[in-house]
């Protein structure tokens, strides 16, 4: 069970604060979206940080930074660190597995489909759901969850641009560290 995590796009909301349009391959290629903030996602990693008995295995968030935390060549490079920190923190062993990663997500979907996958992506995780694609005993096909599509992002396209969301491997943050 495994994440694949990659920050495709950020803009800026009212000169305050960036948003960061963010595509998740779940387990079983469970595919959405999330959109979410830096200081969000800081709360989250210190929320499950402390539900752990070893805190220090708990991967470190990037630095705040303070001043010129908008500049479009600040926000790239934090893109990129915020990436690279999603993929080592969901691949934690006591992350992966922790029914909040769910929660957290759903709170945040974006886009057609996006919480559909994720409580199909839960339920999954706790046994409840089929694989997908994956024979029943009966023959037939299991069915699929609920088709999700990048067509809830048009808003933050139309501004901030195309996004190429169906291109994982393109903006695909560096590797992880690994846990297994």
């Amino acid at each position: 069970m495994s994440y694949q995590v990659s920050v495709i796009n950020y803009e800026v909301v009212q000169g305050q604060y960036a948003m960061y349009l963010i595509k998740v391959v779940g387990p079983n290629n469970i595919a959405f979206h999330i959109k979410d903030r830096y200081s969000s996602i800081r709360n989250f990693q210190s929320e499950l940080k402390r539900s752990f008995p070893n805190k220090d295995a708990i991967p470190e968030f990037p630095q705040k930074k303070y001043f010129d935390n908008l500049n479009p060549n600040w926000l790239e490079q934090r893109k990129t660190q915020l990436g690279l920190f999603l993929n080592t923190f969901l691949a934690h062993p006591l992350v992966k597995q922790s029914p909040l990663v769910p929660v957290y997500f759903k709170d945040h979907a974006t886009g057609e489909g996006s919480k559909e996958s994720i409580e199909y992506l839960a339920a999954y995780m706790n046994g409840n759901a089929p694989a997908l694609g994956s024979k029943s005993p009966m023959g037939g096909r299991k069915p699929l969850p609920p088709k999700q599509t990048d067509a809830g992002v048009g808003k933050f396209q139309a501004q901030v641009g195309p996004t190429p969301v169906d291109t994982i491997k393109e903006t695909k943050s560096a590797p992880s560290k690994s846990y297994d």
